[in-house]
């Protein structure tokens, strides 16, 4: 039940539905992958399998509904790939987000929907945060809010609630 929530509720929030083409870059092996095959199947839409995501780098382009990358391998391709992608969500997690690298992405796929997702390997993604087009924050982007029929919880080192605002 939960993993059917969480897929179903992340196909939500990125906007996979019938129809949709969702690339699948991350090893099998990986939580993600979860989101990117079950999300996708369980919406009615296709899903196209690649070996990783630098994989883009070497194609003339790619055009789809939503992709998923690791930040600091996606920015690593931005370059190779700009001009020469339509994708409308970019999903961004595994890592932390930095800010500098929203830019950079919206300048390489104009008219992209940027979302950062974040979850623990034990569950894959458990919360998103849509980056507004103008957002112009500093350091990392937030990690948004759970995805629904979801909760977090920030603990301390002994495990207790911490106060909302404590990092």
């Amino acid at each position: 039940a939960n993993l059917v929530n969480g897929v179903s509720r992340l196909a939500e929030a990125v906007g996979i539905e019938a129809g949709s083409l969702m690339l699948s870059a991350t090893s099998i092996n990986f939580d993600v992958s979860a989101f990117e095959i079950f999300s996708a199947l369980g919406a009615g839409a296709c899903v196209e399998v690649v070996e990783d995501v630098l994989e883009l780098a070497k194609r003339d382009g790619w055009t789809g509904t939503a992709l998923q990358a690791v930040p600091s391998v996606f920015a690593e391709i931005l370059d190779q790939v700009s001009g020469r992608m339509q994708v409308d969500t970019v999903v961004l997690g595994g890592d932390a987000l930095p800010s500098s690298l929203l830019d950079r992405v919206r300048a390489a796929i104009p008219g992209v929907r940027l979302m950062q997702a974040y979850g623990q390997t034990e569950d894959f993604y458990a919360t998103t945060y849509p980056i507004p087009q103008d957002w112009q924050g500093v350091g990392n982007v937030p990690i948004g809010r759970p995805l629904g029929n979801m909760r977090t919880y920030a603990l301390d080192p002994q495990l207790l609630p911490v106060p909302t605002g404590v990092a």
